[in-house]
């Protein structure tokens, strides 16, 4: 049973806003401590290959996302908050401990254990929040909520640890994310005491005919994979300066967090049809490095790419609940499809702006129009009933 008689809107909301809560607490340790992951290296004398290395935590938060749906639905009726809990102990534990590191070796292997516990905990998460949200405020404004919260510790993470830093040193800077962090899992804790009763679907209650929605993932991937990264968008409006494009960033993500409201609402009202964003606002961030590099371009590639982020974050979870059901398993699938489509991302798309205008767009172009087809055929499949709940 996913959700107990007791779960109401009102409860939902509380639920939906605790979680939301343990992620903003739990954002300002993560993004606080990777925002200066390059800088922390470097005062350790790491090599540059390790700096670039850390994308190897990124990977790995990715792969493992389908084992932490495999032991959500292991470990029994509570299985998905004991991986939840885990997942967030890792995370929060991992980056204050830097303070105390010796060398690079280890401030390497921190940020490493972050992303797995990132990986790990995320499908339980997303099980709770869809279960939880099916029948009362719909899971489309659910997930956009958690995202907009989400944001805000994204955004005030890195202000946080730049302002200490600047005066007390790095270490003194994690260290201090120790305190977020042991408040985002006494949050939790409070969750899990008053919600453990709401337990995300079994795998049987999937509702796409045949078992799990491959189309809907390459749907997922194809999407984020033409997206262009906010590095490449960064490198090709270079010449506008660190600040400007600093500034940008931080209005990409305040987008993100506004876009995340908006479009889980418009999922709530319009259906499986709102999917179709996804793929369309990524597509236009990219086709932004077609244009040649001035203020307002870089503006708009930043709105642009916000604007994705938001949809990504908020329509994309939704949409594996509406098409497969609330299950950690398909949510840890979800997950992998994700990471193979900012690998993609983050290496193809790369390679065709760098062969020219005619590639990038050919590449854009092809995924945009294979997400598409992907996700109409995904919804041919599923119980009309299922996709305008």
């Amino acid at each position: 049973m996913a959700a107990s008689s007791r779960l109401d809107r009102r409860s939902v909301l509380a639920l939906i806003l605790a979680l939301g809560l343990v992620s903003l607490l739990a954002d300002v340790v993560y993004e606080g401590g990777r925002s200066i992951s390059g800088v922390v290296l470097s005062s350790l004398e790491a090599p540059a290959v390790a700096a670039s290395a850390i994308v190897v935590g990124e990977a790995a938060s990715y792969a493992v996302r389908p084992l932490g749906g495999w032991l959500s639905e292991r470990l029994g009726r509570r299985g998905p908050w004991v991986v939840m809990f885990a997942g967030y102990l890792l995370g929060v534990g991992s980056i204050p401990l830097i303070a105390l590191a010796p060398t690079w070796r280890e401030v390497f292997a921190l940020y490493l254990v972050e992303r797995v516990g990132k990986g790990l905990r995320a499908p339980a998460r997303n099980a709770i929040i869809a279960a939880a949200s099916k029948e009362t405020i719909g899971y489309g404004r659910a997930f956009g909520l958690h995202e907009a919260l989400d944001q805000l510790g994204a955004i005030a993470g890195p202000i946080a640890v730049g302002l200490v830093s600047y005066s007390g040193g790095f270490r003194l800077a994690v260290a201090l994310l120790a305190l977020p962090g042991a408040a985002s899992l006494a949050t939790l804790a409070l969750a899990f005491r008053r919600f453990s009763y709401i337990t995300p679907s079994r795998p049987e209650e999937a509702r796409y005919e045949g078992g799990a929605p491959i189309g809907y993932y390459i749907f997922a991937a194809a999407s984020i994979g033409a997206l262009a990264p906010w590095s490449l968008l960064s490198y090709h409006n270079s010449a506008m300066g660190f600040t400007i494009i600093a500034t940008y960033y931080s209005l990409a993500m305040l987008v993100d967090a506004i876009a995340s409201l908006i479009a889980g609402s418009a999922l709530d009202k319009y259906g499986a049809r709102t999917l179709a964003a996804i793929p369309a606002a990524s597509a236009m961030a990219s086709l932004t490095l077609l244009l040649n590099s001035s203020p307002a371009t870089a503006l708009a590639a930043a709105l642009l790419y916000g604007a994705a982020m938001g949809l990504i974050e908020s329509l994309g979870k939704a949409g594996v609940a509406l098409l497969a059901g609330p299950s950690p398993r398909q949510y840890g699938y979800y997950g992998a499809a994700t990471g193979l489509g900012y690998a993609a991302s983050g290496a193809l798309i790369g390679a065709a702006y760098s062969q020219g205008s005619v590639w990038l767009a050919a590449y854009i172009l092809t995924l945009t129009v294979l997400a598409l087809t992907t996700l109409h055929n995904t919804a041919k499949h599923t119980s009309r009933k299922e996709i305008n709940p």
